[in-house]
């Protein structure tokens, strides 16, 4: 079943990945975002996730916590390596306690469970797309003032340098 709303993406097409191993959810949850009027792209495990996240520029990102390969809990600490304002989603059925708070440590914005309401799924990947929207409309200031001459540049890559601490005192801080 695919759930249809009126909360629909604009400001040109965002991408936001799926990695599921389950095809048939997998799906199912294309079918759910595609209603949201964004490209989706799809892996079925975390290996396959990590060089199209390399090779792609996502807005955001949904993934299962338990998959063959490298789990979503590993994907997400290799994420945070290279990509540590990437809006990560987790979507799971199986989850224990340790697993959702260190889902949590590694700033997920949010864990859902399986099953779920197409309506939530939505909202919750929107969310994320709109943060993800953000994050690169910062990165482009950054960059058009990296452009602006030396003084500009080491402003930016001041920028830069803090909001990557900031990300690794977040990670680290329950370690």
């Amino acid at each position: 079943m695919v759930f249809s709303d009126k909360i629909v993406l604009m400001s040109g097409m965002r991408k936001v990945l799926i990695i599921e191993d389950e095809e048939e959810l997998l799906e199912v949850l294309k079918d759910n975002l595609d209603s949201l009027g964004i490209e989706v792209v799809t892996a079925g495990d975390g290996e396959i996730a990590m060089n199209l996240i390399r090779d792609h520029d996502f807005y955001a990102v949904l993934s299962d916590i338990t998959m063959p390969k490298k789990n979503g809990l590993k994907l997400l600490e290799e994420i945070r390596s290279e990509q540590p304002e990437l809006p990560f989603v987790f979507l799971t059925g199986n989850a224990t306690q340790e697993g959702i708070l260190e889902a949590l440590r590694l700033r997920a914005m949010d864990v859902m469970f399986k099953p779920f309401k197409g309506k939530d799924l939505c909202a919750t990947v929107a969310k994320a797309v709109e943060v993800g929207a953000k994050q690169k409309e910062i990165d482009q200031k950054l960059n058009e003032l990296s452009g602006q001459g030396a003084e500009s540049k080491k402003i930016a890559d001041s920028i830069r340098s803090k909001r990557k601490q900031i990300t690794i005192l977040q990670i680290n801080k329950n370690k």
